[in-house]
């Protein structure tokens, strides 16, 4: 059996091949090794020489583990979104280790696009349900501080340095402050109950949704909002 070459000669193959780019292979996930789930240990890509993602915890889940912000999305981390791409940036003065606040749902997927743009791994914000199982930690785990040095809006976390963000409480699987310092965005969109809500566990979204669902308080609510089962509205645009 034979086939014609391209622009008939082999030598021309040889050099179109040679001028083709290379396509990067994508990294090997280090949130996928093995032995992490639970252990509250750490796992982050790297992006560049000395360019690091998020710092992350793997989040038991059968078969399906997940990996999840270790704190709420920092100062630092929308700082180093907005340099790279020259599309935003952050107040000056304001701590690197501060939680991001004030921070529309469309801001925040578009900074888990660039995070699942950069580290070939997909980020996003967690769904209600993944949420809850990270904060109880399989203990039903429920902060009793409420952490009062942040403020009361927030971006939240993603899934996939010392200072303010790891002073908070830490729950059995290593996340930090999911209870008080400021309210987290969810995927979900704000339904009154969970009546028709998906029974896989899927994110309840709808088309222009203008109300998401928001997790675990902030710290100048009253400590009733500071549990996990705690679930409110915000306006997605902030």
């Amino acid at each position: 059996a034979s086939k014609a070459l391209p622009e008939g000669s082999l030598d021309a193959v040889v050099k179109k091949l040679r001028s083709t780019p290379a396509v990067a292979a994508t990294p090997p996930d280090p949130c996928a090794r093995r032995g992490l789930a639970g252990t509250s240990r750490e796992c982050f890509d790297t992006f560049a020489v000395g360019s690091y993602g998020p710092a992350m915890v793997v989040i038991p889940h059968g078969r399906k583990p997940f990996a999840m912000m270790r704190t709420e999305v920092t100062i630092g981390n929308l700082d180093q979104f907005c340099r790279a791409t020259r599309t935003c940036a952050v107040s000056r003065g304001v701590g690197a280790t501060e939680p991001a606040r004030s921070i529309p749902v469309a801001f925040a997927q578009r900074y888990a696009a660039w995070l699942s743009q950069v580290s070939g791994h997909t980020y996003r914000l967690p769904t209600d349900e993944e949420w809850l199982l990270a904060a109880h930690a399989n203990v039903g785990w429920d902060s009793k501080e409420g952490n009062c040095g942040a403020s009361s809006s927030s971006l939240g976390r993603l899934m996939k340095a010392p200072d303010f963000s790891d002073k908070g409480a830490t729950n059995p699987w290593g996340l930090v402050d999911m209870t008080g310092s400021v309210w987290e965005w969810v995927t979900d969109c704000w339904h009154n109950s969970y009546k028709g809500a998906p029974a896989d566990g899927h994110a309840w979204d709808e088309p222009n949704c203008r109300m998401h669902v928001i997790r675990g308080g902030s710290w100048r609510d009253d400590h009733s909002y500071m549990l996990t089962s705690t679930r409110f509205k915000y306006d997605a645009s902030v």
